[in-house]
């Protein structure tokens, strides 16, 4: 049976299913708020598998939401946000970057959730402090396609950033590993999906698969400090984007990725729009940095990169730097 709430607090651990409805306080089975229902998984830890379904049509919601280390949670005791197509909108800060924050969060499941970023830095989720186990499937996640750079914080805005340091999206630790992200339509920004791992032991095992990634800025995926990631059958393009950065634009970019897999990825049109200039590579696929982990292997393999014009020099297909 599903823990009660009422409102005076949580009564227990939770287990069952709860809603998350706008037009109805906190209580019973229901959270008015992502806040009310991250304070409740913080604070009691669950006991059972957790399902929390967004209402259809409640929306939008607003604001910032932080789940931490949920205790009780395990391969059997999940945590799922159906989202329902509902839209979650937030203003992040240059200290307060993230929509949703797995801070230490294991076996959380956000689906079919639209999460909408804008300020001065905006990452849509954020991964960091072991955050492991988690999957980010079917959501839109938006930043807005850049059309300048003028007064823009270096890499401030991304769609999924695996960091431990709230002022850049490069913080390496051990920010996660076994997480997944896949079925997503992953739009604008500096960088799509951007995962920091330890640069000690690199984190395993993180997924990439089936996203869409649209109009980023420097970086669509970037993997830095991570073992055994698999890119497999996304679509890359750049089919809007007007401006380009003149240090360099990269698709796909690993460093440090010891066994990855790159497979099926459909990488093209990465110019369309782009307002011609003199300087400036642009690498559709660009793994690097293998040999200062031992020399391990990286398989590319059944990627398609298509329909490239537009662009002045520079036009790297495939750059494989130190390793085998």
């Amino acid at each position: 049976m599903s823990a009660m709430l009422c409102s005076l607090g949580l009564m227990a651990q939770l287990s069952g299913t709860y809603t998350i409805d706008a037009n109805f306080p906190t209580g019973g089975t229901n959270f008015t708020s992502f806040t009310d229902a991250a304070a409740a998984l913080n604070t009691t830890g669950v006991n059972g598998a957790v399902v929390i379904d967004v209402v259809a049509g409640s929306g939008p919601y607003n604001g910032q939401t932080v789940f931490n280390e949920v205790s009780g949670t395990s391969a059997v005791n999940t945590i799922t946000i159906n989202g329902n197509g509902n839209t979650l909108l937030f203003s992040g800060t240059t200290i307060s970057p993230a929509g949703i924050q797995l801070n230490g969060t294991d076996y959380l499941t956000i689906n079919n959730l639209t999460i909408n970023g804008s300020g001065t830095r905006a990452w849509c989720v954020l991964l960091r402090n072991a955050a492991d186990y988690n999957t980010i499937s079917n959501c839109n996640l938006t930043t807005g396609i850049l059309t300048t750079t003028n007064g823009m914080i270096v890499d401030g805005l991304g769609g999924v950033v695996f960091s431990d340091n709230l002022l850049t999206p490069t913080g390496a630790a051990d920010n996660g590993s076994y997480n997944t992200i896949t079925g997503n339509t992953i739009s604008g920004g500096h960088r799509g999906i951007s995962i920091y791992g330890s640069a000690g032991t690199p984190n395993p095992g993180n997924v990439i698969t089936n996203n869409i990634f649209l109009n980023q800025y420097t970086y669509a995926i970037h993997v830095q400090n991570t073992s055994d990631v698999l890119i497999k059958d996304n679509d890359l393009s750049r089919p809007d984007l007007t401006i380009m950065p003149t240090g360099g634009s990269y698709t796909i970019y690993l460093n440090g990725a010891p066994n990855a897999l790159i497979d099926g990825n459909r990488i093209h049109n990465l110019f369309n729009s782009r307002i011609l200039n003199t300087s400036g590579l642009a690498s559709s696929i660009n793994c690097i940095g293998l040999g200062t982990l031992g020399g391990n292997n990286i398989t590319v393999k059944n990627n398609i990169i298509y329909g490239m014009t537009n662009y002045y020099q520079g036009l790297i297909g495939i750059l494989a730097g130190g390793g085998t």
